[in-house]
């Protein structure tokens, strides 16, 4: 099953969220792509939701938050 809200997000805009909840202050590096990169994907639950009666219930960003947060506990 593809599991994803099926709403594309850049990696810029996760970088930009886990970046403010991580206290980071620095820019984000840039290199080139490798060989087989995917530049976009969307994933949509079309499938989990029909055999699984299953949605997305946690928006990107509460769901970044949330996974900050339990590493933090994990490793503090």
């Amino acid at each position: 099953f593809n599991i994803g809200t099926g709403i594309g997000t850049s990696t810029n805009r996760i970088f930009e969220i886990l970046a403010h909840h991580c206290d980071y202050k620095n820019p984000p590096i840039y290199v080139p792509p490798r060989p087989g990169d995917i530049s976009r994907i969307s994933l949509d639950y079309g499938r989990a939701s029909e055999e699984l009666s299953w949605s997305p219930m946690t928006r990107l960003e509460e769901g970044l938050k949330a996974t900050v947060a339990w590493f933090a506990r994990q490793y503090s």
